[in-house]
């Protein structure tokens, strides 16, 4: 949220430790300098895992997952690998939840498949609240993520149910109470979670989120927590080292006021003095995308993906700084392959659609955009993008002019709608006229303009800037008689 997908999935464990990690509990030999081969059967990825669902490979995934818990809980492997293995039902395509319920239907004892529909319906619960501050945000959006959140936090207390000892359950509700505003709640459910494991990184992690300024909290309220973690790692080191979420949300901060210069400052020394953690480079890469330094960026970007692979959010970064420098064939294949671990994400929808417009394929755009829809509606560039695409790509101005007259029917109230109209109408209009279609023109500055004189917030904002402007280009036309809508 608040530019970086901040809600996409842990951080992946780096190959090798993954298969030392099996080979603790699957067992591997060990060659005569230490290190542990590679096991005959490695964790799948995300995508395997996924795959493994739409198979109806339910004792397969039974299997894995709770050999996995258990070896947590014995102490034999860290929280994380548990946690990156459930995050790969964070995939948002549209067939797994039929799939996560016939697992539950199968095993209906399964704390598993309980606890991996619900890391599932907390994913969409984000996409549909989208990543604006609450004051921007449609009410629309807020109660169709609360509903999502309700049949989340049911699925994970009836998974703790079945096993009280999954702490990754209170972390994954601890994100849905400080979405809802229960303050309360969860500070409780850190409680409960550290209770079973006063180690755990994922509820020191989730806690630790909700303290940052966006969601009401402060960079003191964070420091002080970590303080207080700080001391009570000299008792236990397996507690996790808190300093780098802080830094980076600092950096984050700097980040999202323009000062990229500062937020790199504190990066360069984050990643000297704490560490090569993924989310240092990817951000330090956006902030020097920001500032048009493509190499560096690059760089960090490629670093980030050496580091975590999975992760959708750097992939997207990476197919907006190809698609910036014109590299399109490398950035429809970083944004694709993002897809296929968040299918309805409606900002990578859009990436995507971007990069098929400027690759000539406008029905490839408008068909990634109609999808975007479904959670990103309230977005007023899923509205004006294929509005443009129609009209100036396609020579469909009606069709266009449509799109944009649905954006302002579903937002009426809400300035940016006509902000949009207004500016889409302008560039059609201007891009008709251009081309000799003064009629054309003159029919969609008409358009705009009834219907931004029947609406108060229109009237307001724009209608007295936008009046003369529209109108003497609509006289110059001389089709005033015949343009009407």
């Amino acid at each position: 949220m608040f530019g970086l997908r901040n809600h996409s999935r842990p951080g992946a464990c780096g190959r090798a430790l993954i298969f030392a990690l099996l080979c603790v509990i699957l067992g591997c030999p060990q060659p005569a300098n230490g290190q542990p081969e590679k096991p005959k059967h490695p964790i799948p990825g995300s995508l395997e895992l996924i795959d493994q669902l739409r198979k109806d490979e339910f004792r397969k995934l039974e299997t894995l997952l709770n050999r996995l818990q258990a070896a947590y809980e014995a102490g034999k492997i860290p929280e994380e690998t548990v946690n990156s293995a459930f995050a790969a039902f964070m995939n948002s395509g549209a067939d797994l939840k039929g799939r996560l319920d016939a697992w539950i239907l199968r095993f209906p004892g399964s704390y598993a498949a309980l606890l991996a529909r619900g890391y599932h319906t907390k994913a969409l619960g984000w996409h549909a609240r989208q990543g604006a501050y609450v004051k921007f945000t449609d009410p629309t959006q807020m109660r169709r993520m609360e509903q999502y959140f309700a049949r989340a936090r049911a699925d994970f207390n009836a998974a703790l149910e079945i096993n009280p000892r999954l702490t990754i359950a209170y972390a994954e509700m601890i994100g849905i109470a400080m979405a809802l505003g229960l303050d309360h709640e969860r500070v409780a459910l850190m409680a409960k979670g550290l209770a079973i494991d006063p180690a755990s990184p994922s509820v020191h992690y989730a806690y630790l989120y909700t303290l940052r300024p966006e969601w009401g909290g402060s960079f003191s309220a964070m420091e002080r927590f970590v303080f207080m973690t700080e001391a009570k790692r000299l008792l236990n080191p397996k507690i996790p080292n808190l300093k780098e979420s802080v830094v980076r949300a600092r950096a984050n901060r700097f980040r999202l006021e323009g000062k990229y210069r500062d937020a790199i400052g504190i990066l360069d020394k984050a990643i000297a003095d704490l560490g090569h953690y993924a989310s240092f480079y990817r951000l330090r890469g956006a902030c020097r995308r920001a500032l048009r330094n493509f190499g560096p960026a690059l760089e960090d970007l490629n670093r980030a993906l050496t580091i975590d692979p999975e992760n959708p959010g750097t992939l997207s970064d990476r197919a907006l700084l190809y698609f910036i420098q014109d590299r399109h064939t490398a950035g429809l294949k970083d944004v694709t392959l993002a897809l296929k671990y968040d299918p309805r994400d409606p900002g990578l929808l859009r990436l995507r659609a971007d990069i098929y417009r400027a690759m000539k394929k406008p029905e490839a755009a408008i068909r990634d955009l109609r999808e975007a829809m479904e959670f990103g509606s309230f977005d007023s560039d899923v509205w004006m993008t294929p509005a443009k695409i129609y009209a100036i790509d396609m020579n469909d101005p009606t069709k266009a002019m449509a799109y944009m007259e649905n954006m302002a029917r579903l937002r009426p109230r809400h300035p940016d709608t006509w902000l949009g109209y207004h500016s889409v109408a302008m560039d059609i209009g201007m891009h008709l006229y251009q081309h000799k279609r003064d009629c054309d023109g003159a029919r969609v500055f008409l358009r705009f303009l009834n219907s931004c004189r029947d609406n108060a917030v229109c009237k307001k904002r724009l209608w007295y800037t936008a009046a003369p402007i529209m109108g003497s280009a609509v006289a110059e036309t001389k089709c005033r008689a015949s343009a009407a809508p």
